[in-house]
C-alpha cells in the first residue's frame, strides 16, 4: 500500500493550513464563475495534493492528482477524446431540479403514476406552480479540461455545453467520445454535441432521442453508462426512472424499471436490449464481447449485483419495489440473491454480490498494468464518504453459458471515486466527488500509475498504435487485431469497418486461419459482422466458423450471425440450419449463442431444437441459456406455435414457452395455468400478472380455488387478479378463499385486507406496488357478499376471527352486533381486539360501553387504551376524570395516550388538565417520557393562552440551540417497535442504506448491534441530527501537519493525553504528539447533515428508543474492524 505520511518541502508544507481557507473560497465561488473559461496557473489544489498522499492504493501504484477545483466540479463522469483531453459530466441539480421521492413522499402517487416525462413536468407544474424556478435556476454541464503545456497536468477548463436546466432536465451523468463529436445523457436526452470550429463549445446540440426520466425515483437513477459494443453500436443505460421513447420504428417504452439499450452510432436503430434493472450506472464489456454491470441495491437488506447483461433479459426490479416496506418480490421471492429454486424463471440472476455504491466501471484493456489485473473490471465503490469508498478491482470467469466471480480486492481506498477510465496514455483515472452525497462544488481527477519500465513501455505502444490507426492500410490494421491491448484491437476493428470492402479480404482471411490468434479472429468476425450489415454476401464468410474447433470462435461466429435480419429468406434459412446444429454443441456458451440468433432470424425450424436444449437445461438450469432460448423461440414462433408446441414437452420446456409467450404479451399463455405443474401454472401467472397481460385476468382470477393455498407468489396473483376482474362473484371468491382452513395466515390476513379495500382500492396493485387504479365499487356490493358469506364467516372466526372485524369495519350490522362476543374470546389477539373495538364508533351506546367496560379491564395496555379512546369519543364527559388519573398513575404508554385523548376533549375540565401537565413542562418537573405527548397536546389545545405557552417554551428551546434544549422531547418514552420501521422501512430516512444490525457486518457504515451499549440516548440524538459534530474516533479521516514538515493522514483511532493514534495507509497504528501538529484537516461523516427534514420529534424519539435497545454483546469487539462511514452512530 502507499504509504500516507509524506515528507514535504516548505513550500507544500503551507498545503494543509491553506487547504481549509481554499476549499471554502472555491465552494462560494464555483457556482458564480461555473460558466467562465478559466486558465489556472496553479491548476492543481493544495488539498488535493494533500488527498492524493492520504489514498491507500496496491503496492507499485502512485497516484497523481491531474485536475482539481477550480477548473470542474461535482464530476459524475468523464471521458477522453483520442487527444487526450478530458469531458466531465458535471451536475449542480443534486436536489436542486434532480429529485429524490424519499424527500418527496407526499407526491409518490403522482411519480408512480406518470408513464411519460410530459407526464411528470406536468405533475411538477401542478405542485410546484409557486416554486419551479427552483427546477431552472441551477444547469447541469460539460465541462471540456485541457493540458495545454503537456506536463501531465490539466490547465485550462472551458464550459463545452451548458443550458441543462428544463423543469424536466436530469442530472449530467454520461459522457463518450464518438468520432468527432461528443455523445452526451442528461435526462430526458441523448445528446450528440459538436465543436464545428475548434474553439472549446459546443456549437452544434441534436437530440439523438428523447423521453428518458418519465419518474423522479431516485437521484442519481439517471440516464447514463455509455459505451461501444464489439457490434460497433453504442450502449447506454438508466436507472429504473424509465423511458418512453418515441422512435420511427415505433415506442420503446419500459416506465418502471431500469434498461441497457443500444443503437447505430448515428442514433438510429434505437433499441431495448435488457430490462429489470434498478440503477446500472455504468456499463463495460469483456475481452468477449459479454457485457456486465454491477446494479445498486435498494437499501432493504439486498446487496449489489454484478450483472451479465444478455439480449432480452430481464433481471427483475421495478422501481415500485422501493416503495413496499419488505421491497415485495424482489425479496419475497429472492430476485437480487444469486442463482436459486425460489426466483422466477424469466429473471437472470445476479452472478454475486460486490460492493455498497457501484458506480464507475470499466474493463483493463490488458496492458500498461501488472499482470494480475489482466481480466480485470475496475468498480468505483461510491459510499458516500471517502474513508469507506475506493476502487475495486474483480475479475470473471466463465462458467457455463455465463460466468462466475473469480476474485475481488480493493485496488484503491480513501476516495470518494464517482468514475474511472484508461486514457490514450494507457494510465488509469479516477474522478473525486470528495465528500458527501450532495456535491461541495470542487472535483478532483487522478491519475493512478506503475511506472516500472516494462510497463511504461507498454502504455506508451499502445499509445504509439492508437495515434498510427488513422494512417494505416487495411493488412496492416488486421495485423493489429492481435495486439496485446484491447482498446487498440477494438480501434483498428473501427477503422476496418470504416474503410468499407477494402477490409473485406484480409478479414475474410484472417477469420480462416484456424491457428490463428483467438482474439485476432473474434475481432475480425466482429468487424465482418458489421461490414455485413451493407455487404450481406460476407455473412457467408461467417457462416462455416459454425464448425470452428474453438468453442469461442463458434460462438461468436454463432452471435454474429443473428446480425443477417436483412438477408434474403434463403440465406437467413442457411444460417439458421447451422446455428440449429449448434443447439447440441458441447459448450452452453455456443447454445446460447445460437438460441439468441434464431430468435433474430426467425428460423421456425429450429422449434424442435429449442425445446430440446430447454429440456437438457432443466428447471433449475443456466438462467442465461434459459433466457436465450426465450428469445429463439419467442424470435422464431407464433403465438399458436407456442401454445400447440406444449404438447408432449417435459416441465423445462413448457417453462420456456410460458416465457416466450410473455415476451410476445401473448393472451394465450392463459391457456397454461391449466397445466398438471404447479411450477408451470406459477410461471403463467406470473407472465400475466407481472407483464401485464390484462385479457387473461379472467383465467388468472379464476384459479384461485385451485391454487395451493400455500403457493404464496401464486395465491398474490391470483387474488390480485381477482380484485382487478371487481366482479360480484370474485369477491364472493376471495371472501372463500379467505375463509379456506387450508389457506396460510399470511394470504388469510391479505385476502382480508383486500376485501377491505375492495370498494376504493388502492391504485398501486397489492403484488408490485405499481401504478394500476381500479375503478371503485358501491360498498353495498361488498356488504351484500359478506351477509351472504356470514354463517361461513361466523364459524371461522372460531379459529380466525379476523372476517368478523373486517365486516363490522365496513360496517355490516350484524357483524357489529357480534364484537362484544368476539372481544371476550379468551386469548383474543390484542392488534385484533384494537380493531375491533374501533370498529364500534357508530354502535348503539349499549354495544359501545359494554366493550368500553370490558376493554378497560383487559390486561393489554394497548387493548385499555383503545378502549378509553372510545370512551372519550363516545361519552368524554365520563372520560375525563378517568383519564386524568391514568395520565398521573397509569403505564408509560398509557400515560401518554390518556394525554393525547384528553387535549381533544372540549371541555374545561380537560384543559384544565392539559394546563396543569404544561405546567410541568414549564417547571421542569414533567417526566421525560411524557414531554412530547404535552407540548403536542398544549399546541392542539383549543386554549390560546394555552397554545401561547406552548410556542413560548418552544421558542426558549430553539434559542438555546442546544441538542439538549432542542430535543428534549425525544430522549426517553419512544415506541421502539415503530422506531424499528422507521429504521428498516421508511424511504426518506434510508437507514438500511448504511448501516446493519447484524454484529459485525458492515454496508456503507458499521453495524448498529450494540449501539445502545455504546451511546447515550443524548449521544444518538446528536448523531443523527448534527453528525459531523463528534464523530467518533475510529473512524474520522484526518490529516495532520506537523512541525517536522511531515503530513500523516489517516483514520484517528483514539486522541488523549495530548497524544493521537492514526490507522495509516498500510494498517499501521502511527502516534503523534499533538503539540507538535501545526494544522489539521477533518473528514466529513457521509451521513447526512438534514435528516430531520424528514423526521419529526416523535420519529427521532422512537428511533432513539429502539436503537438505544440495541445492546447485542457479540457487536462490540467487531466495530474496530470496520471501515464506516464515520459518524457518531459508528
Amino acid at each position: 500500500m502507499q504509504c500516507s505520511l509524506l515528507l514535504v518541502t516548505p513550500t507544500i508544507k503551507r498545503l494543509l493550513a491553506s487547504a481549509v481557507l481554499f476549499i471554502a473560497a472555491v465552494a462560494v465561488s464555483y457556482r458564480a464563475n461555473a460558466a467562465e473559461q478559466t486558465a489556472a496557473d496553479e491548476p492543481i489544489s493544495p488539498a488535493a495534493k494533500l488527498s492524493a498522499a492520504s489514498f491507500r492504493v496496491e503496492p507499485g501504484y502512485q497516484v497523481t492528482p491531474v485536475a482539481s477545483e477550480p477548473l470542474f466540479a461535482n464530476p459524475v463522469a468523464f471521458c477522453f477524446d483520442p487527444q487526450g483531453r478530458i469531458f466531465v459530466a458535471e451536475t449542480h441539480r443534486v436536489h436542486h431540479g434532480t429529485e429524490d421521492n424519499r424527500n418527496h413522499m407526499d407526491w409518490l402517487d403522482d411519480d408512480l403514476a406518470a408513464q411519460t416525462v410530459a407526464q411528470r413536468r406536468a405533475y411538477i407544474e401542478r405542485r410546484m406552480a409557486d416554486k419551479l424556478n427552483h427546477y431552472t435556476e441551477a444547469s447541469d454541464l460539460v465541462r471540456l479540461l485541457e493540458d495545454r503545456n503537456r506536463d501531465g497536468v490539466y490547465d485550462h477548463s472551458s464550459v463545452f455545453s451548458e443550458g441543462y436546466n428544463n423543469i424536466e432536465s436530469g442530472a449530467a451523468a454520461g459522457v463518450m467520445w464518438v468520432g468527432d463529436r461528443l455523445w452526451f445523457t442528461c435526462i430526458p436526452d441523448l445528446w450528440e454535441l459538436r465543436d464545428a470550429d475548434g474553439d472549446g463549445q459546443a456549437e452544434e446540440r441534436k437530440s439523438l432521442a428523447t423521453g428518458f426520466g418519465v419518474h423522479f425515483a431516485l437521484f442519481g437513477h439517471d440516464l447514463h453508462g455509455l459505451t461501444e459494443g464489439p457490434d460497433g453500436k453504442i450502449y447506454f443505460s438508466i436507472g429504473d426512472r424509465g423511458l418512453h421513447v418515441e422512435t420511427p420504428n415505433g415506442v420503446l417504452s419500459n416506465p418502471d424499471s431500469g434498461s441497457v439499450l443500444r443503437c447505430n452510432r448515428d442514433g438510429s436503430d434505437l433499441e431495448l436490449f435488457a430490462t429489470g434493472l434498478r440503477n446500472p450506472q455504468e456499463l463495460a464489456f469483456n475481452q468477449y464481447g459479454d457485457l456486465f454491470s454491477v446494479d445498486n441495491n435498494s437499501d432493504s437488506g439486498d446487496r449489489a449485483r454484478i450483472i451479465q447483461i444478455v439480449e432480452g433479459m430481464n433481471t427483475g426490479w421495478r422501481m415500485s419495489y422501493q416503495y413496499l416496506p419488505d421491497r415485495g418480490p424482489f425479496n419475497r421471492e429472492k430476485i437480487w440473491h444469486t442463482k436459486n429454486a425460489d426466483q422466477p424463471a424469466g429473471i437472470v440472476p445476479p452472478i454475486a454480490h460486490l460492493s455498497d455504491g457501484p458506480s464507475g466501471l470499466v474493463y483493463y484493456p490488458g496492458s500498461g498494468m501488472t499482470d494480475d489485473c489482466r481480466d480485470n473490471f475496475f468498480l468505483a465503490d461510491f459510499r458516500g464518504a471517502p474513508a469507506s469508498s475506493g476502487i475495486r478491482r474483480f475479475r470473471l470467469e466463465q462458467a457455463g453459458a455465463g460466468y462466475r466471480l473469480a476474485d475481488d480486492k480493493m485496488f484503491l481506498e480513501g476516495i470518494l471515486a464517482t468514475d474511472c477510465d484508461f486514457g490514450p496514455d494507457g494510465n488509469f483515472y479516477v474522478a473525486d466527488w470528495i465528500e458527501g452525497w450532495n456535491g461541495t462544488d470542487m472535483g478532483r481527477l487522478y491519475r493512478v500509475s506503475d511506472d516500472a519500465p516494462n510497463l511504461v513501455a507498454a502504455r506508451r505502444e499502445s499509445e504509439t498504435a492508437l495515434e498510427r490507426i488513422p494512417t494505416l492500410e487495411p493488412k496492416q490494421l488486421a495485423e493489429l487485431l492481435a495486439n496485446a491491448n484491447m482498446r487498440v484491437r477494438l480501434a483498428a476493428q473501427r477503422r476496418l469497418v470504416a474503410l468499407g470492402n477494402a477490409s473485406a479480404a484480409p478479414l475474410k482471411e484472417l477469420v480462416a486461419r484456424q491457428e490463428g490468434d483467438q482474439l485476432a479472429r473474434i475481432h475480425a468476425i466482429w468487424a465482418l459482422g458489421s461490414l455485413a450489415i451493407g455487404e450481406l454476401q460476407l455473412f457467408d464468410a461467417i457462416a462455416p466458423l459454425c464448425s470452428d474447433g474453438d468453442a469461442e470462435i463458434r460462438t461468436q461466429a454463432a452471435r454474429t450471425l443473428g446480425r443477417a435480419r436483412s438477408a434474403s429468406v434463403a440465406a437467413r434459412n442457411g444460417y439458421g440450419a447451422a446455428l440449429a446444429k449448434l443447439l447440441a454443441d458441447p459448450s452452453l456458451r455456443v447454445r446460447a449463442s445460437a438460441a439468441t440468433s434464431i430468435g433474430s432470424l426467425a428460423y421456425q425450424p429450429a422449434l424442435e431444437a429449442l425445446l430440446q436444449t430447454a429440456s437438457e437445461n432443466g428447471d433449475q438450469g443456466d438462467p442465461i441459456l434459459r433466457t436465450a432460448i426465450v428469445m429463439g423461440l419467442s424470435g422464431s414462433q407464433s403465438e399458436v406455435q407456442l401454445r400447440d408446441a406444449a404438447k408432449g414437452a417435459d416441465q423445462a420446456a413448457r417453462i420456456a414457452l410460458v416465457l416466450a409467450l410473455a415476451k410476445q404479451k401473448s393472451p394465450r399463455v392463459g391457456d397454461f395455468l391449466s397445466d398438471e405443474s404447479e411450477a408451470v401454472v406459477l410461471e403463467a401467472a406470473r407472465a400475466i400478472w407481472d407483464t401485464p397481460i390484462t385479457a387473461a385476468n379472467s383465467a388468472l382470477a379464476a384459479l384461485l380455488d385451485k391454487v395451493s393455498p400455500a403457493n404464496e407468489p401464486l395465491v398474490r396473483r391470483a387474488l390480485a387478479a381477482s380484485q382487478a376482474m371487481r366482479a360480484a362473484e370474485n369477491l364472493q371468491a376471495v371472501v372463500t378463499f379467505a375463509l379456506n382452513p387450508r389457506t396460510t395466515a399470511d394470504m388469510r390476513n391479505h385476502a382480508w385486507d383486500l376485501i377491505s379495500q375492495w370498494a376504493a382500492p388502492s391504485s398501486r396493485d397489492p403484488v408490485h406496488g405499481q401504478w394500476r387504479p381500479l375503478a371503485p365499487q358501491s360498498a353495498d356490493v361488498i356488504l351484500a357478499a359478506l351477509e351472504q358469506a356470514w354463517p361461513a364467516i361466523l364459524q371461522a372466526s372460531k379459529a380466525d376471527p379476523t372476517g368478523v372485524v373486517v365486516a363490522a369495519e365496513l360496517g355490516l350490522p350484524i357483524a357489529i352486533a357480534e364484537l362484544p362476543t368476539l372481544l371476550e374470546q379468551p386469548d383474543l389477539d390484542a392488534a385484533l381486539q384494537v380493531r375491533a373495538i374501533a370498529a364500534l364508533d357508530h354502535a348503539d351506546d349499549a354495544i359501545a360501553e359494554r366493550v368500553i367496560a370490558f376493554g378497560l379491564q383487559s390486561s393489554d395496555a394497548i387493548v385499555r387504551s383503545a378502549a378509553r379512546r372510545l370512551l372519550a369519543e363516545r361519552f368524554p364527559a365520563k372520560a375525563v376524570a378517568h383519564l386524568i388519573k391514568v395520565a398521573d398513575d397509569g403505564e408509560t404508554a398509557e400515560r401518554q395516550a390518556a394525554i393525547g385523548l384528553l387535549a381533544k376533549i372540549d371541555l374545561p375540565e380537560a384543559q384544565a388538565a392539559t394546563s396543569a401537565w404544561m405546567a410541568r413542562v414549564e417547571q421542569g418537573t414533567c417526566p421525560q417520557e411524557l414531554l412530547l405527548e404535552v407540548l403536542e397536546a398544549s399546541q392542539a389545545a383549543t386554549d390560546q393562552s394555552l397554545v401561547a405557552r406552548h410556542q413560548a417554551f418552544v421558542d426558549k428551546q430553539a434559542a438555546a440551540a442546544d441538542l439538549a434544549s432542542m430535543y428534549v422531547a425525544a430522549v426517553a418514552g419512544g415506541d421502539a417497535t415503530r422506531g424499528e420501521q422507521l429504521f428498516l422501512s421508511n424511504e426518506s430516512l434510508s437507514c438500511r442504506r448504511c448501516h446493519s444490525l447484524t454484529p459485525g457486518e458492515q454496508l456503507v457504515g458499521p453495524s448498529l448491534a450494540d449501539v445502545g451499549a455504546k451511546r447515550t440516548r443524548q449521544e444518538l440524538i446528536e448523531s443523527i441530527t448534527r453528525p459531523n459534530a463528534k464523530i467518533v474516533e475510529g473512524f474520522q479521516t484526518t490529516s495532520m501537519l506537523l512541525d517536522t514538515g511531515m503530513v500523516v493522514t489517516g483514520l484517528l483511532r483514539r486522541e488523549d493525553e495530548g497524544k493521537a493514534v492514526l490507522l495509516n495507509a498500510d494498517g499501521k497504528e502511527v502516534e503523534v504528539d499533538l503539540a507538535a501538529v501545526e494544522d489539521r484537516v477533518q473528514g466529513l461523516s457521509a451521513m447526512p447533515e438534514d435528516l430531520m427534514k424528514f423526521m419529526s420529534q416523535r420519529d427521532l424519539r422512537d428511533v432513539v428508543e429502539f436503537l438505544s435497545a440495541q445492546r447485542n454483546a457479540a457487536a462490540s469487539n467487531a466495530g474496530a474492524a470496520e471501515n464506516a462511514a464515520g459518524h457518531e452512530l459508528d
